[in-house]
């Protein structure tokens, strides 16, 4: 992972340490508090992946950690597209809009919309989104890298999504629950010099808290919210090196399937034409492999190695129906050799 990053959660732990204290809206004091002495220890800035309740806009301390550092500040939005508004924007409605304006205010946020696929996992994701306005709204992580980079959003206006690079070994980032965050920058700031701290939930029960994650290793299968967002920061710091889908393999494999049904219709051994079918889905397997492993390129699997097999029964099944070619052994093609010698000796 970069060694930029570093986490902080609000989990069960930080709940337990003071059952009392309502989980969000009174937190907003402590939370200023403890990212204003952050950006004193040295970090370039900090990131809070969490929708701040409204009263946090009221309160003073919360105004002044943003408006001391709006430039290393990163908040989290959620574009609804069903109530076609921007949800999460309320915490800079007052004081922090009307000093630094309503443009700048707005800079503050970063979509933190995760795409999911249909069993939950979140594979790809966006650089930002257009909203209800028609104005291009950053992603999170995007929003993060461009305060880590000191430049411009990565991918601005652009609809592509990104693969996730779930190779980067998210448990080597320098995490602490919320609670303990305190005492690391009073005893330990050096660790959080030159980092930028992201903030989020991981609250059991809470809907950010069970993305499905690649099950590498010793690595969970699960994970929360903050942990997807940090590796979509992790893998736009490293350039999205993850491309594709390559769906010229599919397309030339697709192209090959009829004239691999001839070949084994013609062949006249069973075996060999079950080989060729088995050594031709092979080498695209290997192929595929090997393009993921040394250029990050992203190969659709699911399609081909279902057809393959569908395809090599079918062609089974046609030499079963269809008659058998003629088949000449090497006696029948000597001795019509011979007929033929003997028709042009007897012209001759």
């Amino acid at each position: 992972p970069s060694p930029v990053l570093a986490l902080a959660l609000l989990d069960d732990a930080t709940l337990e340490a003071d059952p009392d204290r309502t989980p969000l809206p009174g937190y907003d004091e402590e939370v200023a508090e403890v990212l204003r002495d952050v950006l004193a220890a040295g970090a370039i800035g900090v990131g809070i992946d969490i929708m701040g309740p409204e009263l946090w806009g009221e309160s003073e301390a919360f105004v002044d950690l943003v408006l001391e550092s709006h430039e290393r500040v990163a908040l989290a939005a959620h574009l609804d597209r069903d109530a076609a508004r921007s949800v999460g924007t309320e915490v800079v409605e007052g004081a922090i809009t009307v000093v630094l304006q309503p443009e700048r205010a707005a800079g503050l946020f970063g979509l933190a919309n995760l795409r999911q696929d249909r069993d939950g996992a979140v594979r790809t994701a966006i650089t930002g989104l257009w909203d209800e306005a028609g104005a291009w709204r950053p992603g999170f992580a995007a929003k993060v890298v461009s305060i880590i980079a000191g430049g411009d959003f990565p991918g601005v206006g652009s609809r592509d999504p990104v693969w996730i690079d779930y190779r980067i070994d998210w448990q080597r980032l320098p995490r602490w629950s919320w609670k303990d965050l305190g005492q690391v920058v009073a005893s330990r700031p050096g660790e959080l010099a030159g980092r930028f701290l992201v903030v989020g939930g991981d609250i059991e029960g809470y809907g950010d808290t069970g993305f499905p994650l690649p099950h590498i290793g010793d690595r969970p299968d699960h994970g929360p919210g903050v942990v997807v967002q940090a590796l979509v920061i992790n893998t736009l710091l490293d350039g999205a090196p993850i491309h594709g889908p390559v769906w010229w393999m599919p397309l030339l494999a697709s192209l090959l399937l009829c004239p691999l049904i001839a070949l084994v219709l013609w062949m006249h051994r069973l075996s060999g034409a079950v080989g060729l079918l088995v050594s031709f889905m092979v080498v695209y397997v290997v192929a595929a492999f090997l393009l993921f492993r040394v250029g990050s390129w992203v190969v659709p699997m699911a399609g081909p190695v279902v057809v393959f097999p569908v395809v090599g029964a079918v062609a089974v099944a046609l030499r079963w129906r269809l008659p058998t070619r003629p088949a000449r052994s090497a006696d029948t093609r000597l001795e019509s050799a011979r007929r033929v010698d003997a028709v042009e000796a007897g012209s001759g």
